[in-house]
């Protein structure tokens, strides 16, 4: 769990980074209408493409990380009082969620990405309403 704990730290704060790159485009473009010439149009135009594709590989690599530490917690819940039901949950929507990269740059059918989603979100449910009751008994 401390792994995967830390893939998850990782994977926030990746997405965190690739943020930052979006808020600079704002920045951006008033610099881009701004610029007089064609050639600082092309530049900014260059950067903002760069910016872009920058930023979707952190994205990438933060949904990877994200799936990966959905899959240990999921093998760690097999064997916790959570049970299988919910570890194999668990490890179904990392294994789905690991597809929403290549949905992108593979063309792999986006709703196999979206039930990666809905499963993370269901599994999440579970989880803190199991939670919630646990700390409302002790």
């Amino acid at each position: 769990m401390f792994f995967a704990t830390a893939m998850w730290f990782l994977s926030v704060s990746m997405f965190f980074s690739s943020r930052g790159l979006i808020f600079s485009l704002s920045e951006m473009s008033g610099k881009y209408l701004a610029a007089s010439s064609e050639v600082m149009k092309a530049a900014y135009l260059a950067t903002a493409a760069q910016t872009i594709a920058t930023n979707s590989m952190y994205a990438y690599m933060a949904l990877t990380l994200l799936s990966a530490a959905s899959i240990i917690t999921g093998i760690v819940m097999l064997k916790s009082s959570f049970g299988k039901i919910m570890g194999y949950l668990v490890m179904g929507s990392g294994i789905f969620t690991l597809f929403t990269p290549l949905g992108v740059i593979m063309k792999v059918p986006l709703i196999i990405s979206f039930i990666g989603l809905v499963l993370t979100g269901v599994w999440q449910l579970i989880v803190g309403a199991k939670l919630y009751k646990l700390g409302r008994a002790a």
